[in-house]
């Protein structure tokens, strides 16, 4: 009885698409975090800004914070996670 081999995924092509999702992912998590302090120094409380984001309790604040702690600095932490094109494994 012959067995049938399935061909071994693309190892590169997944990791490209995996390093690609990443950057997106911290993209859209310093556009959220910065939204979320934008929204507290604006003076919208903070129960409200947690009912409308995906943070569980006490991380909305944290974020805002860390946004906050950021521009007193000048410096933004996940910024520097994102690899620069040609940087990235698999490529």
């Amino acid at each position: 009885m012959a067995t049938t081999q399935t061909p071994e995924p693309d190892h590169a092509e997944l990791l490209r698409r995996l390093d690609a999702a990443a950057v997106e992912h911290i993209r859209t998590r310093i556009a959220l975090d910065t939204a979320i302090a934008d929204a507290r120094a604006a003076g919208v409380p903070v129960e409200v800004i947690e009912s409308r984001s995906p943070y569980e309790h006490g991380l909305a604040q944290r974020a805002a914070d860390q946004v906050d702690a950021e521009r007193v600095t000048g410096h933004t932490a996940p910024e520097h996670l994102i690899p620069k094109r040609g940087d990235q494994p698999g490529k």
